[in-house]
């Protein structure tokens, strides 16, 4: 655990009790070596320690820490109790900066599943500069959601010798439900556009609002409908997080990337992306999010476990050279805690890790010793 820094606890999973953080506290149990000192996190003691007494294997010793993400001291102590936190208590942009800024001051590795442009903007304004003089790793968005495209695209950057042109990605195979915190992150993403000013809606819609400073000669392509293949529902955000990955890899300034869902033939397809444009189209008035959350699952909801077993996905990126990822797993569940525990066990590992810290993303922070942990727990990437 060479690169991680000596602390009380080598993991936190704060937010241990939620849907996905219950499946990545069994994840970690599973896998992590004997000797990993582990704490479970959140507001609910009682709870916590109902997760802790579930879990297979030897956990019993695993730790109990209650604390509250809206209290600054709860999370500044939390932070400098642990050498990597991994956090699923969302929505990100309502209950995450606190935490944030106290890794990034105590040095602190830290992981999410954050897909919300306001969030991760502010987070890379904020505490950029604070994780790079401390040594920490800021590294949002380590779920199904976005580890798929960045690492597609970094192995991709790879095998073509760092030339990139106009990269698409295919999401094939898709099976899996949505968890009730997703969508609570969805819905107040939302909310906190509608507050903004002109000029913050303008900085926070930009194609670099993820990448300040940064940009190409040739502007991302908006994906639009292709025959059997319709716009990837986390497209918008994750084009802009592959542009800061190309950011801080310098993937050059020649490259575009789209991403898309393979959807069937023309009805589906016309019918998927109507579909698209039609939740949007609800979702962005108020009125409209307050009808669909009384429909939709709430936060710590999700699918049965039999259901989540069918769950699957296949990945394929282009260009000269082809990158092809598979998982048969639920992409939003098993899958997702697969992916961010392994980010965590990567940066407790140490070994191979890029000099590299900050506000960073999965590619640029984990790299290649992140694809060889994915890929002996079962992940295709080739």
């Amino acid at each position: 655990m060479s690169n991680a820094p000596s602390r009380e606890n080598d993991l936190v999973i704060f937010g241990a009790t939620s849907f996905v953080g219950k499946l990545i506290a069994k994840y970690v149990a599973l896998n992590a070596t004997d000797d990993t000192r582990v704490a479970l996190a959140g507001r609910n003691e009682d709870k916590l320690r109902g997760v802790r007494a579930s879990l297979p294997g030897t956990t019993s010793g695993w730790s109990i820490i209650t604390a509250d993400a809206d209290d600054a001291d709860d999370m500044r102590a939390l932070a400098e109790s642990a050498a990597v936190i991994i956090s699923t208590v969302g929505p990100y942009n309502a209950y995450g900066r606190k935490l944030v800024g106290a890794c990034a001051e105590a040095g602190t590795h830290y992981l999410d599943l954050a897909g919300e442009v306001l969030f991760v903007r502010d987070s890379i304004i904020d505490n950029d500069e604070t994780a790079r003089a401390s040594g920490a790793r800021i590294i949002h968005s380590c779920g199904f959601d976005s580890v798929p495209s960045d690492l597609a695209l970094y192995r991709l950057w790879q095998k073509q010798d760092g030339k990139l042109g106009d990269v698409e990605m295919v999401l094939s195979n898709l099976v899996g439900g949505m968890s009730g915190g997703t969508i609570a992150s969805a819905l107040d993403n939302f909310d906190s556009m509608d507050k903004l000013d002109r000029e913050q809606r303008k900085a926070a819609e930009s194609p670099y609002a993820l990448s300040p400073g940064y940009s190409s000669d040739k502007d991302m392509k908006a994906p639009g409908v292709k025959k059997g293949l319709a716009p990837f529902f986390m497209a918008q955000y994750n084009t802009r997080l592959i542009r800061r990955t190309a950011q801080v890899l310098d993937y050059g300034r020649d490259f575009t990337y789209s991403e898309y869902q393979r959807v069937g033939g023309p009805v589906k397809t016309a019918v998927f992306t109507a579909g698209l444009a039609a939740g949007a189209a609800l979702l962005g008035s108020k009125a409209g999010r307050n009808v669909a959350g009384r429909f939709l699952p709430k936060p710590g909801e999700g699918p049965s476990s039999s259901d989540r077993e069918k769950g699957r996905f296949t990945l394929d990126t282009r260009e000269h050279e082809h990158v092809h990822i598979e998982l048969e797993l639920d992409p939003g569940y098993e899958g997702t805690a697969l992916m961010i525990s392994e980010a965590a066990l990567t940066l407790l590992d140490g070994e191979g890790l890029p000099e590299r810290a900050g506000v960073l993303t999965p590619a640029s922070a984990l790299g290649d010793a992140y694809i060889d942990r994915l890929r002996e727990a079962g992940m295709i990437i080739s």
